[in-house]
């Protein structure tokens, strides 16, 4: 008896000693391996507020009480260390995803009483160590994730700053588009024109006889385009009977009318119809083109070879 004894007390002295090696075990094999917003960032959305946290394993708590000890362990506070309250959930398909949603109102149209998101405000996020993983595993350490959001008043006058440059790029544009139609029709004219050789050349710094020169080879070239679109516009003259301005560049033209017959059609619709409608206008009661008196003798007539 006293050896059986003994053999339960160490047997009891052994689980009591290795308890806390199993927990030592499960504790810290829970990480987070990534968060967004990431620590430190600036311009966060003050528009459904949330964090997406990643963790190296799954953590779908195992039952209820593990959900509201997990969503007890995240606090989310703002710089002056008021509590928002929060909204965790999983992801279904994605293990270790979680989101924490800050359960307040943002903007002008908040409730009385309500938490509200305020812009250009730091928010910090606390993961605490008693959050746990499906099987139970712990954080070694506490994680925080600090972040600023967006100051709205500052991006209203970058919006406003960036929607007055472009309309200020859009006016330069259309006037340096205007100032070059400009300069080109001023230069169509001046090379219409007759040329001032002196003046030219005191401008370009070449000779007289070089100005002289280069515009008479100008209007050379000029007179034999129009010479080619002269000839051109006589030969369809005489060919079509109508001269080339006439001549749309998707369109054809013939030399006279023509009936659809000599392009093949026999007309056989539209006599066997013309004909049809004729008898039917010979069979009514009232046929087109006869006076009342007309219409009246010949209704005379019928009723008296009916009497007959």
């Amino acid at each position: 008896m006293k050896r059986v004894g003994a053999f339960i007390i160490l047997a009891l002295m052994i689980m009591v000693l290795a308890c806390p090696a199993v927990f030592a075990a499960n504790s810290g094999n829970l990480k987070l391996t990534d968060n967004y917003p990431e620590s430190g960032t600036t311009g966060a959305s003050i528009d459904n507020l949330s964090v997406k946290l990643y963790f190296n394993q799954d953590v779908k708590p195992a039952n209820k009480a593990v959900k509201e000890s997990n969503e007890a362990a995240i606090t989310f506070e703002d710089n002056k260390g008021k509590k928002v309250p929060v909204i965790v959930k999983y992801h279904p398909t994605k293990k270790g995803q979680v989101i924490v949603l800050a359960d307040a109102t943002s903007g002008a149209s908040s409730k009385k009483g309500a938490v509200k998101i305020k812009s250009n405000t730091k928010y910090t996020v606390t993961i605490g160590k008693a959050f746990k993983a499906t099987n139970g595993d712990t954080m070694s350490e506490d994680q925080v994730i600090s972040f600023t959001t967006i100051d709205q008043g500052q991006a209203s006058k970058i919006q406003f700053l960036m929607m007055g440059a472009m309309v200020v790029v859009m006016v330069v544009v259309m006037v340096r588009s205007g100032k070059k139609e400009e300069e080109k029709e001023k230069e169509k004219k001046k090379k219409a024109g007759p040329v001032n050789p002196y003046k030219v050349a005191k401008k370009t710094g070449k000779s007289v006889e070089d100005v002289v020169k280069k515009d008479e080879d100008r209007k050379a070239k000029r007179q034999a385009a129009e010479e080619k679109r002269k000839a051109k516009e006589e030969k369809l003259r005489s060919k079509y009977g109508y001269p080339i301005n006439e001549i749309a560049s998707d369109n054809k033209r013939v030399s006279r009318p023509r009936p659809i017959s000599e392009g093949g059609s026999t007309y056989r619709h539209f006599t066997a119809s013309k004909k049809n409608s004729a008898k039917q206008q010979q069979k009514t009661t009232r046929p087109k083109n006869q006076s009342g008196k007309q219409k009246n003798t010949k209704s005379k007539n019928k009723s008296k070879k009916n009497k007959k």
